[in-house]
C-alpha cells in the first residue's frame, strides 16, 4: 500500500503506485484517527476526489471497518479499479467533511445500567469532570458484557437515591479499553465514559415521572449493563428513548446542548409544518434523521455545491432566490419518506433543494399521501396548464 500524503488535518492524498489489490479499503493511519476520530463500525461523510480527467468526485457516507479503514462500496470499486491499476502515476484525495464531534440523538440510547455506592447514598454525583470510570462488579467486569457498549452508544445510569429510583446520567464510552484498577478490592474493572448529560442532587429525574415507570427492572442485574431492547417489559422503545432524552433536556453538558436544542427545534418545526405528524409514529425517526444530518453539515455542503454549479433553484417550481433577491437562500428537503422504517444516514443525493413554499407542500398530505418532488412538480404543472 502506498504511503498517504497528508495535505491538511482533514485531507490526505493516496498515490496509486504500489497499490495491488486494495480496492475495497483505503488504509488510514494514526494521523487520520487522531484528527478525524475514526471509529470502527461507524459511517463518516467523506469526499473521494480523483484527478479531474477521471471525472470521479464522490461525496457520501463511507463505512469505517476493522482497523480504522474506509470501505469503498462495490459500485465505486468497479468504477475506480481500472483507473487505479492503469495509472500508477496518479492519485485520489480523501477529505473528511464531518470532523466535528459526533452527533447524538434519542436513537443512540442503547443501554441502561443500575449503579450503587456502598459507601454513600449515591454514585458519580460528586464528580466534577466530564469523564470518569464507570465501574463494574469483578465477576461482570471480567466478562464480555463490560465491553458490549460501543463508543458513542449512550448508556442511561439509574440508581436509588434517598430511597427513590432515579435517572442521573447519560454517558457514552470513550474507547474500547477495559480499565483494571487492581488497587480496588471490589468493582476493580470499568470503562472510561464521557458525560453527555447529568442531573444534580436537587433535580434528580424520578423514574416514576417518566414513561419508564412501568418497566420491570428486576431483569437488569445490579452492576450489569443491559441492552434496552432486551428488557422483556419494554414496549414502544422509540417512545421510551425520546421521553428520557426530553427529561434530560435541561442537563446536557454545554458541548452537547446543541443536540437537545436541535431536537426541540425540529419537533416545533414539525408541529407547525405538519400538525398531523406524530412525533413518535414516524416523526421520531425524522427527528433523529435531521439531527444527524444537521450536525454533519451536509445541508451546507449540498447548498455550496449548488452555488458552485450555479444551480441554486427550487427543484419543484424553479424559483431562484439569487436571481430574484440576490441572496443564496434555499431549503433542503429529505427525499426519504417520513414513514420509512429505521434510521439511516443522509447522503447528498437524499436531499432536494426547494423554496420555502414548495417545501411546506412536500410536508402536507394530498389524498392521504406525501408527494415526492417529481409528483409535486407534475401537480403544479397540471394546475397551471389546466
Amino acid at each position: 500500500m502506498a504511503k498517504l500524503i497528508q495535505l491538511s488535518n482533514t485531507s490526505w492524498q493516496q498515490p496509486f503506485i504500489d497499490r495491488k489489490k486494495e480496492l475495497p479499503l483505503w488504509s488510514s493511519h494514526s494521523n487520520v484517527a487522531r484528527f478525524c476520530r475514526f471509529e470502527d463500525g461507524t459511517k463518516r461523510l467523506l469526499n473521494i476526489k480523483f484527478e479531474d480527467k477521471f471525472g470521479i468526485d464522490e461525496t457520501h457516507y463511507f463505512q469505517i471497518t476493522s482497523g480504522n479503514e474506509i470501505s469503498f462500496p462495490k459500485d465505486l470499486q468497479n468504477r475506480i479499479g481500472s483507473i487505479i491499476f492503469n495509472n500508477p502515476e496518479s492519485y485520489f484525495i480523501v477529505t473528511v467533511l464531518d470532523t466535528s464531534d459526533v452527533s447524538f440523538s434519542p436513537s443512540d440510547i442503547i443501554w441502561i445500567k443500575n449503579v450503587t455506592n456502598k459507601h454513600g447514598e449515591h454514585a458519580y454525583m460528586d464528580l466534577h469532570t466530564d469523564e470518569f470510570i464507570l465501574h463494574f462488579p469483578n465477576n461482570i467486569g471480567e466478562s464480555k458484557n463490560l465491553l458490549s457498549p460501543r463508543v458513542n452508544d449512550i448508556i442511561i445510569i439509574r440508581q436509588l437515591i434517598r430511597g427513590s429510583a432515579v435517572f442521573t446520567h447519560l454517558v457514552t464510552p470513550v474507547d474500547d479499553i477495559r480499565v483494571d484498577e487492581n488497587n480496588r478490592e471490589e468493582y476493580r474493572f470499568g470503562r472510561r465514559v464521557r458525560v453527555i448529560a447529568k442531573t444534580d442532587l436537587e433535580n434528580l429525574i424520578p423514574v416514576s415521572s417518566t414513561l419508564w415507570r412501568n418497566i420491570n427492572f428486576q431483569g437488569v442485574s445490579q452492576g450489569n449493563v443491559c441492552k434496552i431492547e432486551n428488557i422483556s417489559s419494554v414496549r414502544n422503545i422509540d417512545e421510551l428513548k425520546f421521553d428520557i432524552w426530553q427529561k434530560f433536556n435541561r442537563y446536557f453538558l454545554p458541548r452537547f446542548e446543541q443536540f437537545a436544542t436541535t431536537t426541540n427545534a425540529i419537533v416545533n418545526d414539525l408541529a407547525i409544518t405538519n400538525p398531523d405528524l406524530s412525533v413518535i409514529e414516524g416523526g421520531l425517526r425524522l427527528v433523529t434523521h435531521m439531527i444527524k444530518e444537521r450536525n454533519h453539515d451536509i445541508v451546507k455542503i449540498k447548498k455550496e455545491l449548488a452555488i458552485k454549479n450555479n444551480s441554486l433553484i427550487c427543484e419543484v417550481c424553479t424559483f431562484s432566490f439569487p436571481k430574484t433577491y440576490n441572496n443564496d437562500f434555499i431549503e433542503c428537503h429529505h427525499l426519504v419518506p417520513i414513514g420509512t422504517p429505521g434510521v439511516r444516514e443522509t447522503r447528498l443525493q437524499d436531499l432536494g433543494l426547494v423554496c420555502a413554499n414548495c417545501h411546506r407542500m412536500l410536508h402536507i398530505k394530498f389524498d392521504g399521501k406525501y408527494l415526492s418532488i417529481e409528483q409535486l412538480r407534475v401537480r403544479m404543472h397540471n394546475l397551471i396548464t389546466s
